[in-house]
């Protein structure tokens, strides 16, 4: 073993004094184990040197997991994009075949409608012959008594109460169905609603007044199903 003696003076300026620790301002002599301390300063720098790899290894591993971590977004990213657009692009389809629907359903509708306005017009019409045919009968038809016999008198004015009654009815059934008549006699003529067949000489009324109604207006749903039939007034 190495032995010598040491000066405090000389022994200060030496790195090693950070770890021998020598009390200040004391000069003393002793003996030193120079290869002791040696392998303590080489242990303790292999123990820096190994703290120091560590470190840097626990860096480069947090490191290279930031940049995986890095990288896995960049991947969801790109992923998220690509279901964003994938999702509008099905939303966009979507409303666009909700809205194509739409209109398909309300095609079918306007045309069951129209079919139905279309039959029940002509199965109006029909009925308008009908009641044309109880309106002329009852204008024609005497409400007084024949005075042939009591007997036949009782049945000619319930028949004729039926008939007017029958025909009351008949009105009210088209109502109920949106048929509605009007007879525009003493109004302006309009030929949107009316159809002049004659003019009547009439110097007292404003020329194109309807003095005259020979057949009923009807009207099915506010729409003229068929015009009213008039004589209008003309100066002389």
């Amino acid at each position: 073993m190495l032995k010598t003696y040491v000066n405090f003076r000389t022994v200060c300026k030496s790195p090693l004094t950070a770890i021998l620790r020598f009390p200040y301002n004391r000069y003393f002599s002793g003996e030193v184990d120079l290869d002791s301390t040696y392998s303590e300063i080489k242990a303790a720098q292999a123990e820096k040197k190994e703290e120091s790899r560590n470190l840097e290894g626990q860096q480069n591993k947090k490191e290279e997991e930031k940049r995986k971590l890095e990288e896995e977004f960049l991947e969801l990213r790109k992923t998220l994009d690509a279901v964003t657009v994938l999702r509008d692009d099905f939303k966009e389809k979507y409303f666009r075949a909700l809205a194509e629907t739409e209109n398909v359903r309300q095609r079918c509708q306007k045309d069951i409608e129209q079919g139905r306005l279309f039959a029940l017009q002509n199965f109006s019409k029909s009925l308008i012959q009908v009641a044309d045919l109880f309106e002329l009968v009852i204008k024609n038809v005497t409400k007084e008594p024949l005075n042939i016999s009591d007997k036949v008198d009782k049945i000619w004015t319930e028949m004729t109460r039926g008939l007017i009654m029958t025909e009351k009815e008949l009105h009210k059934v088209f109502r109920e169905h949106g048929l509605v008549s009007y007879n525009p006699l003493g109004e302006k003529f309009d030929p949107n609603y009316h159809e002049a067949l004659f003019e009547v000489v009439d110097n007292e009324k404003e020329p194109g007044t309807i003095t005259l109604v020979q057949k009923l207006g009807y009207q099915l749903n506010g729409r003229t199903l068929r015009a009213a039939v008039v004589g209008v007034s003309k100066k002389a």
